[in-house]
């Protein structure tokens, strides 16, 4: 009796059981799906919703651009007292040399330079220049000193402008020139890359490496002295005798075939020579440093640019004739003239004057298996005790 009383007793003491309709219920939150922004159709296939309001679009930054050090002839160079004006005396490298180097380096030295300092971040590029037709330059600055008048470089962003000096009475033009300080320790890097593969180098295709700024920054020097270092080849195309300034680079590398230099010449009129090209030496200097380099054992050769019809086409054979007489070992002209029997003319008179003077058409293949890996850059001098590079 107590077990049956206790369950009645139990029942009767529990609420009734209420049923109701999941419509009287109260609506439960649902949770989020994946298919919370897509419905699918009768076919299956899933549509996107579209949004009420267009998401709000965040306003680009763009970083403001550094600003570079700007420098003119008058004032100094970093961490020197000189100024573009002043005398540096006899540069470095064979007695031979120097003097004409340090003619041909100073003799266009003006106030009417701006340099502008900035650091490079990558240094080897693919080669464009038509004069040495290797795959892979460098070149240590950007505009040119020259102002050649038939040079792309001098028309284009980087080349001559007209500003106003300080006297304004006198207008003066302003050669802008992009210095890459950090060069040699940027191409210290770029040489030690894991599974880099020498190949033979166009120094300065964009710009000459040799312009009178030259003189005072020696970055084409810091160039050729890591070449050295790695038993790089390299070749160069230059319309200044200051090459013969670093002579003393170019004899060990000339023994082993791990360089060439192209001489830049147009005219043997100094008149002439002074209006297709007013910053670069003169003819007779750029013969003296061909013949210089020749009889140092450096491999050199004549490079006829520009040649222009009914300006210097005329000058082909003597150009030619005095070039071997300095010591060229061959004539490379690499233009086009726009008329076809013009241009089957001009290549039958060059033939011509390379075997009256013995001079070849080709580049001599440069050796590339002497190729070692240069040491790391040394890291700034004044840098904290303990301290390391990041990069």
């Amino acid at each position: 009796m107590s077990r049956a009383t206790t369950s009645v007793a139990s029942n009767q003491a529990s609420p009734c059981l209420v049923t109701t309709s999941r419509a009287d219920s109260p609506a439960q939150p649902q949770r989020p799906t994946s298919l919370s922004l897509f419905e699918v159709d009768v076919s299956g296939l899933v549509r996107r919703q579209p949004r009420s309001t267009p998401p709000a679009r965040r306003e680009r930054r763009w970083p403001e651009a550094p600003r570079r050090q700007v420098l003119t002839a008058e004032e100094p160079l970093p961490g020197t007292g000189a100024t573009a004006g002043a005398s540096y005396g006899a540069l470095p490298g064979m007695a031979t040399g120097s003097k004409l180097a340090d003619l041909a380096l100073a003799q266009l030295e003006r106030p009417a330079i701006k340099l502008i300092d900035e650091s490079c971040t990558s240094l080897l590029r693919v080669n464009d220049s038509i004069d040495l037709p290797y795959p892979l330059s460098i070149n240590p600055y950007r505009g040119c000193e020259h102002g050649c008048s038939f040079c792309p470089v001098a028309l284009g962003p980087f080349g001559t402008r007209r500003a106003t000096s300080a006297d304004a009475a006198v207008e003066a033009t302003l050669i802008d020139v992009y210095a890459k300080r950090n060069a040699a320790d940027r191409l210290r890097l770029e040489l030690r890359r894991p599974g880099y593969r020498p190949r033979p180098i166009c120094l300065g295709s964009a710009a000459d490496a040799y312009q009178p700024v030259e003189r005072r920054l020696r970055l084409t020097r810091g160039l050729i002295e890591v070449l050295a270092e790695a038993r790089h080849p390299f070749g160069l195309a230059t319309r200044s005798a200051g090459v013969v300034r670093d002579l003393d680079l170019f004899e060990p590398l000339a023994e082993l075939g791990l360089v060439l230099v192209l001489v830049s010449l147009a005219t043997l009129d100094d008149a002439l020579s002074a209006r297709l090209e007013p910053g670069a030496s003169t003819p007779t200097q750029r013969l003296a440093a061909m013949r210089t380099l020749s009889r140092a054992g450096v491999w050199v050769g004549l490079n006829l640019a520009p040649l222009q019809p009914g300006v210097n086409d005329g000058e082909v054979e003597a150009l030619a004739g005095a070039a071997a007489q300095a010591g060229a070992r061959a004539l490379r002209w690499r233009g086009r003239l726009a008329d076809e029997a013009a241009q089957a003319d001009m290549l039958a008179r060059l033939d011509t004057a390379r075997t009256d003077h013995g001079l070849a058409a080709d580049l001599p293949p440069l050796d590339c298996s002497r190729f070692l890996p240069p040491q790391a850059p040394e890291p700034p001098a004044d840098r904290a005790r303990g301290q390391r590079l990041l990069f």
